[in-house]
């Protein structure tokens, strides 16, 4: 191989190093009570806030191998998981067959569920940052499996729209280069039904797909249920009325008419996998 050639080889596999690294990130911590500012490069619009000043002081900001997260131990739920998303994290030889959920070392064990909360519940671990988004490194498929990126999540959900909803997900990533991708759970009742008397069980899951290249995003809000329907497309919805549902602000450093244009004006009426119009 000549010079040249050399440098050119070496220059592509450079840059897909460090896009690579930029997308799914290298450094791990947590904070409790303030923003974690390890990880900014998993949202473009600054990470979701919230108001109430109970789960502020509360929250373990976790910044993980591929997303971040604020995690409430009041829950034992995180309250909202962020990512972003690209092609070059959907293939490699990351396998998730011997793996199951464990503790996150840098949260109190008290302040998490455990797997027995979970035993014979009926309840799967949810995944909110999915494992198949990062088959690209084993390490941060493995980061996937902390009980601080799992919900209670019924098996017809989680295994069958939420399913197709993550897929989806990846095929319009694929499609677009790149997203900005937001994952939570929905609590409408004030008093919560719970795992073990430890584990809130939301009444349904929301992911929010931002395209920063395009000023575009769009949302779903699908049922936590034994009879979730089985077509995601049906629970598209407007951003902002999943930041009503939630009491979050998902694009805090959004100029107001910008956010209104995006999260109301065109959110809800994205193309979709599927789709005639796609």
């Amino acid at each position: 191989m000549d010079l040249h050639l050399r440098w050119v080889v070496g220059s592509i596999l450079l840059l897909s190093n460090f896009v690579i690294a930029d997308i799914i990130g290298e450094k791990a911590s947590v904070t409790q009570g303030k923003p974690n500012l390890n990880c900014p490069q998993f949202q473009i619009y600054g990470y979701p806030s919230n108001s109430n000043p109970k789960i502020l002081r509360r929250g373990f900001y976790t910044c993980r191998i591929g997303y971040a997260a604020l995690y409430d131990p009041a829950e034992r739920t995180p309250l909202w998981v962020a990512e972003h998303v690209s092609k070059i994290n959907f293939s490699g030889d990351a396998e998730r067959d011997q793996l199951d959920f464990i503790l996150d070392p840098d949260i109190p064990s008290g302040a998490l569920p455990s797997p027995i909360d979970y035993e014979n519940s009926g309840f799967d671990k949810g995944h909110m940052a999915p494992a198949a988004n990062f088959k690209s490194s084993q390490r941060a498929m493995n980061a996937t499996f902390r009980f601080a990126n799992a919900v209670p999540q019924t098996p017809q959900s989680n295994r069958g729209v939420w399913k197709q909803l993550e897929d989806a997900t990846r095929q319009i990533a694929i499609r677009r280069g790149e997203l900005y991708v937001i994952s939570g759970p929905i609590f409408s009742a004030a008093k919560r039904s719970k795992l073990n008397n430890r584990v809130s069980i939301p009444d349904a899951v929301f992911k929010v797909l931002i395209d920063s290249r395009r000023g575009l995003m769009t949302g779903f809000v699908v049922p936590n249920t034994a009879s979730p329907g089985k077509d995601f497309r049906t629970y598209q919805v407007k951003v902002r009325d999943i930041e009503w549902l939630t009491g979050l602000n998902f694009n805090p450093k959004l100029p107001r008419a910008l956010a209104d244009k995006m999260e109301v004006l065109n959110s809800g009426n994205w193309p979709l996998p599927g789709d005639s119009k796609r």
